[in-house]
C-alpha cells in the first residue's frame, strides 16, 4: 500500500494553550501541577487502541485493569475493563447495545439506569482516575455516552482533553464486516452516530482531531504538533513520539484502508456520509465554523429522518438479539475449549503422578533386593570354615587362604557399610520426595480428581451431543457418498454418450468425405468427352429397354 503525504491537513499555526507552561513526563521539564486526562473518542475499528497505546508509551496511564486482548485485536484493546462493563450494563438496561444504530434520546440519560451508571462511574473515577496525574481512557461507546460523564468528571481538579480519531467509514465498515458480519449500511450508520454525537457532545471543550491515516502518512512535524496539543506538552521529544508510533503500529494488521480523497469519491452513493466526512475534515483542519454549520444542517436532517424510522425499530431489535445469540454461541464454544484444555491438563497430571509412583515402587523393590543380598552375604560369612591342610607341606598354602579370606571379609564389611549408607541415603531421599509429593502432588491430584468428577457430569451432555452430531455427520456422509456415486455413474454415462457421439461424428465425417469423393468422380465422368460421345447410345439403350419392358 503506497503511503502518501497528508500535509494538506495541517491546521493553522500551533494552538498550544499558554495555560500549560509546565512540561510533563513526556517532555524535559517538571511535571505539570494540574491533572491531565485524555479521553480518546472514535468509532469501533477506527484505530483508537493504537492511539491509546501510543499515549501510554508517552507517560499516560490506563486507569484500572485493561480488557484482555483477543484474536480480533491481538495487541490489546487498552480499554479499562470496569468502565466498559459499566457502559455495557447501562446500554443493556435501556435496551440497547454498542451495535444498535438507533438514536439515544436525552431522556434515556435522565432515568434510573443513568443515575446508577453515573454513581458507579463516579466511584471508579475517585478510586483509579483521580490518584493518577496523567491518565487516558478509551472506549468507543463513550462517543455516544458523553452525557453520562458530564456530571462525573470534576472540572475543578481534572484537566480533560478529548482526542477525536477519524477513519474512513468504508474502512470501518469493511473491518466490521470481517469481524462481526455487519452489513455496510449498518456499519456506516453506526459510524455516523458515533462521530456526530461525539462532536456535538464535545463542542466548547478542549479537543483535537486526528486522522488515522496521519499516523503513517503525514510528516513528523504535523504528527508531533497534534500530540503536543493532546498531551499539553510544549516540548514533546520527536524521536520518542516516532519510536512510540513505530513500536505500536503494525501495518500488517491494518486492513481495508482507503485514501482520504478516495473515500470522498467512494462516498458519492452515501450523501450523508460524504457530507459528514467533509465537515469533520473541516474541523480537523481548523475550519471550525464551516464544519459546525455543515454538521448542524446534517444533524437536523438526520433527526427528521429518525422520526420516519420508528417502524424499523423491531427489525433493529431482532438483529440485536441475533447478534447477542451469536456472541453467546461463541462464548459457549470458548468455554468448551477451555474445559477440554483443563481435562487434558488433568490427564497429564494423573499420568505424571502415576509415573512418579511407579518410579518409587521400582526404587523400593531395588532397595529390598539390596537388603536381602546384604543379609545373605553377612549370614554366609561366619559359616565359612578354614581348610585344614592334611600335611605340613600345605601349611603355607592354608595361611595364605586364611589371609585371603580375611581380606575378603574386610572387603565384604566395607561393601556392607556402603550399602547401608546408600540405603539410608535412599530412604532419606524417598521420605523427602514422598513428603513433597504428599504436600504438593497428592494435593494437586486430589483436587484434580475432584475437578474430573465435576466435569464428568458436565461432559456427559457434551459426549451425547457429540454422538448425535457424529451420527448426523455419518448420515450426511452416507447421503453425500450416495450422491457422489450417482454423480459418478451419470458422469460415466455422459462420457459414454460423448464417446458414441464422437464416433458417430467420425463416421459422419468419413461418409461426407466418401460422398464428396464420389461427387468429384461423377463430375469428372460427366465432363469427359467419351461420356458426351456416348450420350446417343445411352439414349437408344434407354428407349430399347423401355420397349422391351412394354412387350
Amino acid at each position: 500500500m503506497q503511503l502518501r503525504n497528508l500535509d494538506h491537513l495541517t491546521p493553522t499555526p500551533d494552538p498550544l494553550r499558554k495555560r500549560y507552561p509546565a512540561v510533563d513526563s513526556v517532555g524535559q521539564g517538571p511535571m505539570a501541577s494540574t491533572t491531565r486526562g485524555i479521553i480518546v473518542l472514535g468509532m469501533h475499528r477506527a484505530g483508537t487502541s493504537a492511539i491509546t497505546k501510543i499515549l501510554m508509551s508517552l507517560g499516560f496511564e490506563l486507569p484500572g485493569e485493561p480488557v484482555p486482548a483477543s484474536a480480533d485485536n491481538p495487541k490489546g484493546y487498552w480499554e479499562p475493563r470496569e468502565i466498559v462493563e459499566i457502559h455495557d450494563a447501562f446500554l443493556h438496561a435501556i435496551g440497547r447495545s454498542w451495535s444498535d444504530p438507533r438514536p439515544l434520546p436525552p431522556e434515556l440519560f435522565r432515568g434510573v439506569a443513568a443515575a446508577e451508571a453515573r454513581g458507579r462511574l463516579r466511584e471508579v473515577v475517585e478510586r483509579v482516575v483521580l490518584p493518577r496525574n496523567r491518565w487516558v481512557v478509551k472506549d468507543p461507546r463513550m462517543c455516544r455516552l458523553i452525557p453520562l460523564w458530564e456530571e462525573v468528571l470534576p472540572a475543578q481538579t481534572l484537566d480533560v482533553h478529548f482526542l477525536h480519531l477519524l477513519r474512513s467509514p468504508l474502512s470501518v465498515a469493511s473491518s466490521l464486516a470481517a469481524r462481526d458480519g455487519f452489513s455496510r449500511q449498518k456499519s456506516c450508520l453506526l459510524w455516523l452516530r458515533h462521530c456526530l454525537e461525539a462532536e456535538a457532545a464535545t463542542r466548547g471543550k478542549d479537543r483535537t482531531w486526528l486522522h488515522f491515516e496521519q499516523l503513517t502518512r503525514s510528516s513528523q512535524s504535523l504528527l508531533n504538533q497534534r500530540f503536543r496539543i493532546a498531551t499539553g506538552s510544549p516540548r514533546l521529544p520527536v524521536k520518542r513520539l516516532r519510536g512510540a508510533v513505530e513500536d505500536t503500529l503494525d501495518l500488517s494488521l491494518v486492513h481495508h484502508e482507503h485514501e482520504i480523497d478516495g473515500t470522498l469519491s467512494d462516498l458519492r452513493t452515501y450523501p450523508w456520509l460524504a457530507r459528514a466526512y467533509r465537515a469533520l475534515d473541516a474541523l480537523s483542519t481548523g475550519r471550525e465554523a464551516d464544519g459546525r454549520a455543515r454538521l448542524d444542517e446534517l444533524g437536523s436532517e438526520i433527526r427528521n429522518a429518525d422520526a420516519l424510522l420508528v417502524g424499523e425499530l423491531g427489525a433493529w431489535e431482532a438483529e440485536h438479539h441475533g447478534e447477542r445469540y451469536y456472541r453467546l454461541y461463541k462464548e459457549i464454544e470458548q468455554y468448551h475449549r477451555s474445559v477440554e484444555a483443563q481435562r487434558r491438563e488433568i490427564e497429564a497430571l494423573r499420568t505424571e503422578v502415576g509415573a512418579m509412583r511407579g518410579a518409587f515402587d521400582v526404587e523400593r523393590t531395588q532397595l529390598a533386593e539390596m537388603h536381602q543380598e546384604l543379609t545373605q552375604q553377612r549370614s554366609a560369612q561366619p559359616r565359612r570354615a578354614l581348610p585344614e591342610p592334611p600335611q605340613e607341606a600345605a601349611e603355607n598354602q592354608g595361611q595364605r587362604i586364611v589371609e585371603s579370606l580375611a581380606e575378603q571379609a574386610l572387603r565384604f564389611d566395607a561393601v556392607g557399610q556402603n550399602i547401608v549408607s546408600i540405603s539410608e541415603s535412599t530412604f532419606a531421599i524417598r521420605e523427602l520426595i514422598t513428603e513433597r509429593l504428599d504436600k504438593r502432588h497428592l494435593t494437586l491430584l486430589e483436587k484434580s480428581l475432584e475437578v474430573i468428577a465435576r466435569l464428568e457430569s458436565q461432559w456427559q451432555s457434551v459426549r451425547d451431543e457429540l454422538a448425535t452430531v457424529t451420527n448426523e455427520r455419518d448420515a450426511v456422509r452416507g447421503e453425500r457418498d450416495a450422491a457422489l456415486e450417482a454423480r459418478d455413474r451419470a458422469a460415466e454415462e455422459r462420457d459414454r454418450m460423448i464417446r458414441a457421439r464422437e464416433q458417430a461424428c467420425v463416421h459422419q465425417q468419413q461418409a461426407l468425405a466418401e460422398l464428396e469423393r464420389t461427387r468429384r468422380e461423377l463430375h469428372q465422368l460427366i465432363h469427359r468427352k467419351s461420356w458426351q460421345l456416348t450420350a446417343p447410345l445411352r439414349w437408344l439403350y434407354g428407349v430399347l429397354k423401355s420397349l422391351g419392358q412394354r412387350s
